[in-house]
């Protein structure tokens, strides 16, 4: 009888210990599973996180990019007005300089045609001065003339003198026409400087746009 009780026993103790291995086990699958959930929970809100994160991020990017391409445009637009400004004030330039140079050109030749006109009228009524000069003091000489001998050594000396005086007139005519030319000459070199100068000028202006 107490080796019935002693298998009793031993059954109760065999049972009693698979039931804590089994609690163990329990537990210990409790425990696992329970830390696996923690782990899985910490991971789907570190997902979250990373998918918030990257959202916000992609969204700032596009704002961004958006302001950027807005700005640029702005920019872009601004620089084409004031490129165009400039390209007009430049047309409006060029436009009045040649208007300017076609003004000055016709009053250069109007004023170049003017000396002409008064040099030939000039030239013609000192040709005639001389001539009906001439023909006075010849006549002059053969009317005061008392032999044909007197008369002819007079007049090869009167007109020896008209001929001496008309070369002289000639030169100094030829002289003053050489100062009409240089002074012609000279106003037309000034022109040019001053129509250099302003293209020159018009030039300068243009370089700082380009900057």
């Amino acid at each position: 009888e107490s080796q019935l009780i002693s298998a009793e026993e031993i059954a109760e103790k065999l049972k009693a210990a698979e039931e804590r291995r089994l609690n163990l086990e329990a537990r210990k699958i409790a425990d696992w599973t329970a830390k696996m959930a923690k782990i899985e929970e910490a991971s789907r809100k570190k997902d979250e996180l990373n998918a918030e994160f990257m959202t916000q991020t992609k969204e700032a990017l596009i704002n961004k990019m958006e302001n950027t391409v807005e700005k640029r445009e702005a920019i872009i637009s601004d620089l084409k007005g004031k490129l165009k400004v400039h390209a007009d004030e430049i047309k409006r330039n060029k436009e009045m300089l040649e208007k300017q140079k076609v003004e000055e050109r016709n009053a250069l030749n109007d004023k170049l045609k003017t000396a002409a006109n008064l040099r030939d009228e000039n030239i013609k009524r000192i040709l005639d001065r001389l001539r009906e000069h001439n023909s006075v003091k010849v006549s002059e000489v053969r009317h005061t003339a008392d032999t044909r001998e007197a008369r002819e050594e007079q007049t090869r000396i009167i007109e020896n003198k008209l001929f001496i005086a008309e070369r002289n007139r000639t030169k100094e005519l030829e002289k003053r026409l050489e100062n009409i030319r240089k002074h012609e000459r000279r106003a037309m070199i000034v022109r040019q400087n001053k129509a250099a100068i302003s293209n020159q000028q018009v030039n300068d202006s243009e370089c700082p746009v380009s900057a």
